[in-house]
């Protein structure tokens, strides 16, 4: 059996609830709810004061039990605030983003080295075969032919008779030996004849090299018409015969100091002065050129060379006399490292073939070991003595070092340079400061030599 109930539209001032009454509902409702409850519930009670209203009843029907008006209270559901969270997500992914990218764009790493110096006393001697790599010092020969003027101030003129001379070497292809007497014609293509001043053999070949041998021409007649550059030359005696091709000369040096006529001459004192001027300026020029010729990895070495010169001659030009001198240079070339690397096993205790170079090396003495050596195109062995300081730079493989670092921890790095010889000591700076590991990467790691 179902009972009426009646709700009433206003709730009485009188009324009171007990706490089994209060929904859930009720429960966590903030102040101001509850103020306004307040403030509206006063306004009721001074409304009812004045002009009460008649209390109306509904009659309900609802099953058997308590029946509480609250209890139809909507309850507030909060919902969760997801955009703020996607939000502070996206935040973190942005950071841990920009942490990888700079970690990466930014990794790095200096390696700062010192490289070994030693300084050392050397005395030693040393036999030297010339292209022969199975050498201790194996060395090369180099020539060179230069001729300078210096201009003389003249007194008076003279006449003269003067034939021109010049330098050329005679090749033999044959493999017996061939013998010239003096004044043996020699023909330029310009049909200009020189004739040999001495009686010389030239050897026979050897395999595929012909014999050589240099010798001095003089022209056939005196006078200008006989100066002439650099030309090849043939034995016109040898016309009509198979030596006319297997013998045959080539000019070392221009042919000059042909005149002819009335010319200006010089005080003999003048002459002297200028000839010894010019030697001098001839030897420095013919050192400066040779040197700007030296192949990589190759040095001089120091008075370890013989300049020979030629007999001086005189050319008038304008009225103006000229004291032209001649020269040949011959030098010995050697490999640098080759030779650092011989004077480190004398001179360093312990040394046991590691990478040096010495930069002084033009500071140390090099003489032939005996007085009787002649040094000229055809030596093929030499015996040397070498004193001095020599200052050794110990070297390494930078590329090398580069791969060795490569993506190693900060803590191997000791371990690493310790295997270079040729580095006294080393540290590095990794960056960022966080990573603990050298670049992957051989263009991020750069290497600086400390002096």
């Amino acid at each position: 059996m179902r009972k009426k109930v009646s709700i009433q539209d206003i709730i009485p001032l009188d009324h009171r609830r007990s706490i089994q009454d209060i929904s859930m509902a009720d429960v966590g409702r903030d102040e101001e709810e509850k103020k306004t409850k307040k403030k509206t519930s006063v306004n009721i009670s001074r409304k009812e004061e004045k002009a009460p209203k008649p209390v109306k009843h509904i009659s309900l029907e609802e099953p058997e039990g308590h029946f509480d008006s609250h209890s139809y209270s909507k309850p507030v559901h909060h919902r969760p605030r997801w955009g703020m969270v996607g939000l502070w997500f996206l935040v973190i992914i942005v950071l841990i983003g920009g942490f990888v990218f700079v970690s990466s764009f930014f990794h790095s790493a200096k390696v700062f080295i010192k490289i070994k110096e030693v300084n050392a006393e050397v005395d030693t001697s040393v036999n030297m075969q010339r292209k022969d790599a199975t050498s201790i010092l194996p060395f090369e020969i180099m020539s060179l032919s230069k001729e300078v003027g210096e201009p003389v101030p003249t007194n008076g003129e003279k006449q003269v008779s003067d034939k021109a001379t010049g330098r050329v070497i005679i090749y033999n292809k044959n493999t017996t030996s061939q013998k010239l007497i003096a004044q043996t014609r020699l023909e330029a293509p310009s049909g200009k004849i020189y004739r040999l001043t001495s009686t010389v053999t030239v050897a026979g070949a050897k395999k595929t090299v012909p014999g050589s041998l240099e010798v001095t021409a003089v022209a056939d007649a005196p006078g200008p018409d006989y100066n002439s550059s650099v030309v090849d030359l043939t034995f016109p005696g040898f016309k009509g015969t198979a030596k006319y091709q297997s013998v045959y000369a080539m000019s070392k040096t221009p042919f000059s100091g042909g005149a002819l006529g009335t010319v200006k001459v010089a005080d003999k004192e003048d002459l002297a002065k200028a000839e010894v001027k010019v030697k001098d300026l001839l030897e420095k020029e013919l050192l400066s050129n040779i040197n700007q010729q030296i192949p990589n990895s190759f040095i001089l070495l120091p008075n370890v060379y013989m300049i020979k010169f030629a007999s001086t001659t005189q050319e008038t030009k304008d009225n103006i006399l000229t004291l032209k001198q001649k020269a040949d240079i011959v030098a010995v070339l050697v490999d640098t490292k080759k030779l650092s690397m011989y004077i480190a096993k004398n001179s360093i205790t312990g040394y046991s073939g590691e990478d040096v170079m010495i930069n002084n090396i033009k500071d140390l003495s090099f003489t032939y070991a005996t007085s009787t050596t002649v040094l000229n195109m055809n030596t093929n062995s030499l015996s040397l003595k070498i004193k001095g300081t020599p200052h050794f730079v110990y070297g390494y493989d930078a590329s090398q070092l580069k791969d060795n670092l490569m993506g190693i921890s900060r803590e191997s790095f000791a371990s690493i340079i310790a295997t270079y010889p040729g580095i006294e000591k080393g540290n590095s700076k990794i960056s960022p400061f966080w990573r603990s590991k050298f670049p992957t990467d051989l263009s991020k790691i750069t290497i600086n030599e400390e002096k």
